[in-house]
């Protein structure tokens, strides 16, 4: 149990709580990876402060992960929420550097 992802929401930063920016509702497939272990995922929604998304089994603790989606680029990310295997990962890139890549597909 001691490799399960395990996040006390108290404890995350208020900005990281709340949603700065609007989610679009996407059904992608991707890949969530470290330098040491990677898994396929599903994003579920997104935005340019982060995403949620579904795998096929419980994740590991990651340092470093990074989410990569098809087709749309590759996001160094935090995990910030855990819910059986739900997951919600928070950009460590600024919003204005992510629009460059998910602009075309969030509202305006």
């Amino acid at each position: 149990m001691d490799d399960q992802l395990v996040v006390d929401v108290d404890d995350l930063p208020y900005e990281i709580c709340r949603r700065a920016h609007p989610r679009v509702e996407v059904d992608w497939k991707g890949c969530i990876y470290s330098n040491r272990d990677s898994t396929i995922c599903w994003v579920t929604n997104i935005g340019l402060t982060g995403a949620r998304i579904r795998a096929p089994h419980p994740l590991r603790r990651m340092a470093g992960p990074v989410l990569s989606i098809d087709e749309i680029g590759h996001f160094p990310c935090q995990i910030v929420w855990a819910d059986g295997r739900e997951y919600g990962v928070a950009f460590l890139e600024p919003p204005e550097q992510l629009h460059r890549y998910l602009g075309r597909i969030l509202p305006r």
